[in-house]
């Protein structure tokens, strides 16, 4: 992966726009911390990215989990994508977060409030995710974000890729005591979760401590 240099990604000369995220991962909240940044609240759906996803670290390795969509959604404003509640996909997600970090230190600090904002029933992913975003910012004490008003296509707007094939930013994170060390190597980059559950108060200061790379 190519490194651009620090001074492109400079407030000065380029402008640095965020999707909105479902417990977006580390690499996406150090991004929050280095620079200046918006949200972007008028762009299209993308699929398979950190929009609807979050990649957590099980006891059978990384697992990603989906929040399930409406039909309909491609080439919908992200505003307007609703989620779908045909199956049981939140009480799944919950499971799936006990069992992989109901023994992190911080678990019990935290828990009940991921589990309430997976249950709140948000009719539209824009709101759901702006309510974890919202918590997220304040836990982690940082500045309140910006976001935007429309869409600017400007090609002083970068739009950093957290997920999937097409991704564009890697984070390398100081090592961190992860729940299932004893069977795996540090796992880079996962779900904000992974470090509030394991290290809590710390996150903040491994988030400043995170490099990054734009390709």
């Amino acid at each position: 992966m190519s490194v651009i240099q620090s001074s492109i990604l400079d407030k000065s000369s380029k402008s640095i726009y965020l999707p909105i995220s479902y417990f977006g991962p580390i690499s996406y909240y150090a991004t929050l911390i280095k620079y200046d940044c918006h949200i972007e609240h008028h762009e299209n759906y993308q699929k398979r990215s950190i929009r609807n996803r979050a990649l957590i670290l099980s006891a059978n390795g990384p697992i990603s989990l989906s929040v399930p969509l409406k039909k309909g959604k491609t080439k919908s404003l992200i505003s307007e994508v609703e989620i779908a509640y045909n199956d049981n996909w939140a009480n799944n997600h919950i499971r799936s977060i006990v069992s992989a970090y109901g023994t992190a230190p911080y678990f019990d600090f935290y828990i009940d409030k991921v589990t309430s904002l997976i249950n709140s029933n948000s009719k539209t992913l824009m709101e759901f995710n702006s309510s974890i975003h919202n918590y997220i910012i304040k836990l982690l004490d940082l500045d309140s974000t910006m976001v935007t008003d429309h869409y600017d296509s400007s090609e002083e707007i970068v739009r950093p890729i957290f997920l999937g094939n097409k991704k564009t930013v890697a984070a390398y994170t100081p090592t961190y005591l992860q729940v299932f060390s004893d069977r795996y190597d540090f796992v880079q980059d996962l779900s904000i979760l992974d470090l509030i559950f394991n290290v809590g108060p710390e996150s903040k200061d491994i988030l400043k401590s995170t490099q990054l790379s734009f390709s």
